[in-house]
């Protein structure tokens, strides 16, 4: 799968999606719930990794990537 970017990975985890930026690696993110939930996300080129526990919360954030971002595949 190849995903062509609208934005920066950066600019739209951080101001869209509402993570924060790990200081010591600017390719992690992180973003705790109030119910004490935390999801990591690993962003490198064009593959994403996401961390947690909670599957409903890992799907919406799915869902919001598939709005913002093209998915698709090489021809």
């Amino acid at each position: 799968m190849i995903i062509h970017s609208k934005t920066s990975y950066a600019s739209l985890v951080q101001e869209m999606f509402d993570y924060f930026m790990l200081a010591q690696n600017n390719c992690v993110f992180f973003k705790k719930f109030f119910d004490g939930d935390l999801i990591i996300l690993l962003l490198y080129v064009v593959d994403i990794l996401v961390v947690g526990h909670d599957i409903n919360k890992i799907k919406n954030l799915k869902t919001k990537f598939g709005r913002s971002f093209f998915t698709g595949t090489r021809d």
